[in-house]
């Protein structure tokens, strides 16, 4: 059993109980309405969202990440109807310096009326569905630098795509997408700088004639780091695969 672990209490604060001192410490404070959290590791900084937006508390204060007053537009959530393994839209880096997020614009995309029963009167919500032939949502990656509490949106390109397995590469310079098509056929595993958000280059693409499914971000080596470990079911079975970061 480790001599400390973390939990939450009172929904506001992320306690430490240390079993050898038998001692109870606030490492953060955070938001009681705060939703989709994520902790860093490290230095115990929280990022979460209220509402359509993405804040973050770090060492006790909170800051907004985001202010977008269009609730079409959604930040820090998943994103392209948790497909492709995306169960979260908060990414921190690997030494908590920086903090990448789903950006997703769904303003182009029509309601779609849903009947909750869970109430004593049913009630209408609608919610954002692309009907097929229609507009569907766009999505970006956006890197937060909380020193100096600037946003970098990603170049990824043409919107009409699923950005998936996001991945931090270990000097937290670069980080990785496995940019997916509408056709569902055809993945490039891309490199963008996290300082600019260019695009650096492909490391490698996978194309099928009926699907590719990525379903697992980059495993960096722990000794070797410009290696990664890729798991893919390109020849229809599971399997590894060590690539270096030059695509090799």
């Amino acid at each position: 059993m480790n001599e400390a672990s973390f939990f939450f209490t009172n929904k506001d604060l992320l306690l430490k109980y240390n079993l050898a001192q038998n001692k109870l410490d606030v490492l953060n404070k955070f938001s009681p309405e705060a939703e989709n959290i994520q902790i860093e590791k490290n230095t115990f900084s929280m990022a979460y969202t209220k509402g359509n937006n993405l804040y973050v508390a770090i060492n006790n204060k909170e800051t907004a990440v985001t202010a977008d007053t269009n609730k079409g537009i959604v930040n820090g959530q998943s994103v392209h109807r948790d497909e492709f393994g995306i169960d979260k839209g908060i990414f921190w880096s690997p030494k908590g310096d920086l903090l990448a997020y789903y950006r997703k614009d769904e303003t182009m995309v029509t309601d779609y009326p849903l009947v909750d029963i869970d109430q004593r009167i049913a009630e209408v919500k609608n919610i954002k569905y692309p009907m097929a032939g229609m507009k569907s949502h766009q999505v970006t990656l956006g890197i937060y630098y909380p020193k100096s509490n600037k946003t970098v949106l990603l170049k990824q390109g043409t919107c009409r795509t699923y950005l998936t397995n996001i991945s931090w590469d270990p000097s937290e310079k670069y980080i990785y997408i496995a940019i997916l098509n509408r056709g569902q056929n055809h993945m490039k595993l891309n490199q963008y700088d996290a300082a600019t958000g260019d695009f650096i280059k492909t490391l490698f693409e996978e194309k099928n004639e009926k699907y590719v499914e990525p379903l697992h971000p980059l495993f960096f080596m722990p000794v070797k780091q410009d290696q990664f470990i890729w798991q893919s079911q390109r020849d229809g079975f599971n399997h590894l695969y060590l690539y270096n970061t030059k695509g090799d």
